[in-house]
């Protein structure tokens, strides 16, 4: 697995860590024993950046426990992020005085564009960015399913992005984008994967999973090129982002 140096305090990390909230909070019901194998199988892989918080476990503390029990065995070899206080309304020109060039955990994927407009000032504070949901929630995977296909407390069921509408038009782009990826002999999740860490040495994504397989899967994105034409291609599949708004309208929860 490669490396990457997260804020000019020298961190290193792998380049594509690994999430945690979605093994204790809204994906449905959580399996605690599928949780444990599934960061120590990220660990067997190469991954060394684990990111878990309080707030993952409905303010329990359920989620760095699950990590905490996941990485004992290897806590020296790893790097363990969490988090307390979230304030998702930071404009850029107060960003210097909030981040003081540590890494900031933002959400960012093919489907989340926005967070674009802060990396000249990330590149400018010497800041790492943590890009968390990089598969859109899951919908860059290929698997997605229609939002009343899942359990009542997966956050999809409201996510605006699998509403009708909006969802048949994700499913073409990622459709798509699946196709550029076959070209390349790779699956849509690791091209999604492999783009974000084109976007700047200071990227670390950290997809999320319960299953070895996709892990091993997100693992081999760090091993995929993209050439100037892949990225265009990319562009213009997806040049503003999904379709359909980031949260329902007048709810933007501070947990995820």
């Amino acid at each position: 697995m490669q490396k990457r140096t997260l804020g000019r305090q020298g961190l290193e990390v792998s380049a594509i860590g690994y999430g945690a909230m979605g093994l204790t909070m809204a994906y449905g019901p959580t399996d605690e024993e599928a949780g444990v194998a599934a960061l120590r199988r990220a660990h067997d892989l190469g991954v060394t950046f684990f990111d878990t918080a309080e707030m993952y476990g409905w303010g329990t503390g359920s989620n760095e426990i699950l990590v905490g029990k996941a990485v004992r065995d290897f806590r020296k070899d790893v790097v363990l992020a969490s988090k307390f206080g979230v304030d998702m309304s930071v404009p850029p020109e107060q960003i210097g005085g909030a981040l003081n060039s540590r890494p900031d955990n933002i959400r960012k994927s093919l489907f989340e564009r926005d967070a674009e407009t802060l990396f000249p000032t990330l590149e400018e504070l010497g800041v790492g960015f943590v890009a968390y949901s990089p598969l859109g929630r899951g919908f860059i995977t290929g698997t997605a399913k229609p939002a009343g296909q899942y359990e009542a407390t997966d956050i999809r069921t409201v996510d605006p992005r699998w509403q009708p509408g909006n969802f048949e038009k994700n499913v073409e782009a990622v459709d798509r984008l699946a196709e550029l990826a076959a070209t390349k002999g790779a699956t849509v999740s690791q091209l999604a994967l492999a783009w974000l860490l084109t976007r700047g040495e200071h990227i670390v994504p950290i997809p999320g999973t319960r299953s070895p397989k996709r892990i091993e899967d997100n693992a081999g994105a760090a091993d995929l090129t993209l050439t100037d034409t892949d990225l265009k291609a990319i562009d213009e599949i997806l040049p503003h982002g999904g379709f359909g708004a980031r949260y329902t309208e007048g709810h933007v929860p501070t947990w995820i």
